[in-house]
């Protein structure tokens, strides 16, 4: 299931697989067209061991993220950014920590 989300900037939390510390985990995003991608290397949270994030501005559509540790491809997501018919925004739903 995708991950809802409304435009603007977003945090997105990334757990690592067993929970490691000190990986170069990267994430290359994909807009709905599979064009406009950009790869952005993650921020290790310093407080939680194995969990790592970034920060990106996203607009309306789908986005496929494709996450790789040290190199090697380790999880694909998908996150739906939508604005409410009404104007407003729809809140997110569920949490945005990735499952290993």
């Amino acid at each position: 299931m995708a991950e809802q989300y409304i435009p603007g900037l977003q945090r997105i939390f990334y757990k690592s697989t067993g929970l490691k510390k000190g990986l170069d985990i990267e994430v290359t995003l994909f807009d709905s067209a599979l064009n406009n991608n950009a790869t952005i290397v993650l921020t290790e949270a310093d407080d939680i061991k194995g969990l790592y994030y970034f920060d990106y501005i996203f607009y309306e559509g789908v986005y496929i993220a494709r996450f790789r540790e040290d190199g090697v491809e380790s999880e694909t997501q998908v996150y739906s950014i939508q604005k409410e018919s009404s104007g407003g925004f729809r809140p997110f739903l569920g949490d945005n920590v990735i499952n290993t």
